[in-house]
């Protein structure tokens, strides 16, 4: 499968200039995604024309500076965004325009690429990707199933809901950001909706970066499989503000503000007491409200993932703990409409 356009330039040109240096880098990708492999369909053109695409980030990032590889993610961010939907997997390649189409096949599939390395998390395994698929179809052709296989064999990870939410699937995810600082814990409520109604979840992870009042900043990473997600952080310093997404990872959109805590929790706060704090092998939770309907108690680990959950029935409830996992977790005590929240220490 031969390309057409601007990729039919000699590859060894060197003419272009250093301000240039993503055009070069886009044409001398092209020695590997589109003739050295290339895609087994036009439904998969992303494979050829977005790898070159996102190797144009990756030359702005090791030859000229990281600031200069986010202002290109930023503006293919901005490009995809233009409209609402669109898919990286061309479903029906019947002309020139949607085969070859800038948004989609250029700029979106780069910017999925480079949402797979943020998913993978490690930059020695992406790359190895990269040169396992290379190696694999070497002078041959492959679709965007030989590639998710690859990924797959090399990471010992099952990416089904990364292929068909970025890759098959269309739009992009809507974030709407709610905080509020309790002491050293952090209350955030994400809630996801995206730009149509095609891929109504992305499941993914995201960072926060948390900027303190002291003038330091951390970055959390964090993990949404439900259009609605509430975590709790512990952090120690107050916070002032909070950045979505600061490294440009994710095509997005978001919102971020702080809220009382009142408003957070979207209720009247449940009042119970948990002891002994820190525990070893069991917590005794004392309900201090009467007529509380559906009781449940949750803990929750820093990052907001489940470690256990047990029904409340009783108004002094023990609940034994003894197996659970070492260290700082957020108690909920949740009724059909009352919550409350206690940090617990196990140890």
């Amino acid at each position: 499968m031969t390309t057409t356009g601007y990729e039919s330039l000699d590859t060894t040109s060197s003419f272009y200039g250093s301000q240039y240096i993503w055009f070069t880098a886009h044409e001398l990708a092209h020695s590997w995604f589109g003739n050295y492999v290339t895609c087994r369909r036009w439904n998969d053109v992303w494979l050829n024309e977005g790898m070159a695409s996102y190797f144009e980030y990756v030359a702005l990032q090791n030859l000229e500076s990281q600031a200069r590889a986010d202002y290109w993610m930023n503006d293919a961010h901005n490009t995809i965004k233009s409209l609402p939907g669109g898919s990286v997997y061309v479903p029906n390649p019947t002309n020139y325009s949607e085969i070859f189409n800038y948004r989609l096949s250029y700029k979106k599939s780069a910017a999925v690429v480079h949402t797979l390395r943020y998913e993978i998390h490690n930059d020695a395994i992406f790359f190895q990707i990269i040169r396992n698929y290379l190696s694999t179809y070497a002078y041959s052709s492959a679709s965007t199933e030989n590639f998710k296989e690859i990924v797959e064999v090399t990471t010992g990870e099952d990416f089904t809901d990364f292929f068909n939410q970025w890759i098959y699937g269309e739009d992009y995810p809507i974030f709407d950001i709610k905080w509020d600082q309790q002491g050293d814990t952090l209350f955030v409520e994400s809630v996801q909706t995206t730009s149509t109604t095609t891929t109504p979840l992305f499941k993914t992870h995201f960072d926060l970066k948390l900027n303190y009042s002291t003038g330091e900043d951390t970055i959390v990473r964090l993990y949404q499989d439900a259009n609605t997600e509430n975590f709790r952080i512990c952090v120690s310093n107050a916070v002032k503000s909070i950045q979505f997404d600061p490294n440009i990872w994710l095509i997005n959109r978001n919102s971020v503000f702080s809220v009382g805590i009142d408003e957070y929790l979207g209720n009247n706060s449940l009042l119970f007491n948990a002891y002994p704090n820190p525990a070893h092998d069991k917590i005794t939770i004392v309900v201090e409200e009467e007529n509380l309907q559906n009781l449940v108690a949750t803990l929750y680990d820093l990052q907001g993932k489940v470690i256990m959950q047990k029904k409340i029935k009783e108004s002094d409830t023990v609940i034994n703990v003894i197996d659970l996992p070492k260290g700082v977790f957020i108690l909920e005590l949740k009724s059909d409409n009352k919550t409350g929240m206690r940090k617990i220490v196990l140890q």
